[in-house]
């Protein structure tokens, strides 16, 4: 049985931040198993990767095996967003358990996803991405994210994407939010403040 999973893009037959996605499975072996990491790259070198499109590649692993699975990536719309109280729940790693993610996600109600808000009022990530607030003049993302996402730490270390602390009180402050992950870029799935519900 598989514990954690690593889910890259692979855009037009290349894999995209591998060394993001090598670092966060370094850490979450060091933290879970004992002998050397699984090198992502070494093994999808040994598999077809398709030519043209965007494709979700799950690199599924624990301590002494792994299993690749390859699919079409499409982008799923979301117009509307409901603020959940996740409490202090923790998902640290990117686990293949996500029994309490799930459970709040299916208080979502005729909304397209969550954003999950801790007790003290701080926003964290939605159901299956980080978020990034638009203010006009430039893009915020919570310091207090549940999952430490290879996109959002690639946008860190570009200069596009700052941390700050975003609170359920001060969301007026931004006109728009995009939610990123691995697959999907920062602008490509928008929505409305206004398209955030209680």
């Amino acid at each position: 049985m598989f514990q954690f999973v690593e889910t890259i893009c692979i855009q037009d037959g290349q894999p995209k931040l591998l060394k993001y996605h090598q670092a966060r499975l370094n850490w979450t072996w060091d933290n879970h198993f004992n002998g050397s990491p699984f090198v992502i790259d070494e093994i999808l070198l040994q598999h077809i990767m398709p030519k043209q499109g965007r494709y979700k590649c799950r690199f599924l692993y624990n301590a002494s095996e792994f299993r690749v699975q390859i699919e079409p990536y499409v982008v799923k719309p979301v117009f509307t967003l409901k603020l959940v109280e996740g409490k202090d729940m923790s998902y640290s790693y990117k686990s293949l358990s996500r029994t309490l993610l799930t459970e709040l996600y299916s208080s979502k109600g005729k909304n397209d996803d969550i954003i999950i808000v801790n007790s003290k009022g701080e926003l964290t990530d939605s159901y299956f991405a980080n978020l990034a607030f638009y203010d006009g003049e430039g893009w915020y993302t919570p310091n207090t994210y549940l999952l430490k996402g290879v996109k959002r730490s690639f946008l860190i270390d570009r200069g596009i994407l700052k941390e700050i602390k975003i609170l359920k009180s001060n969301l007026q402050n931004f006109s728009k939010v995009s939610l990123i992950n691995a697959l999907l870029n920062l602008g490509e799935l928008e929505i409305d403040i206004e398209s955030i519900y209680n």
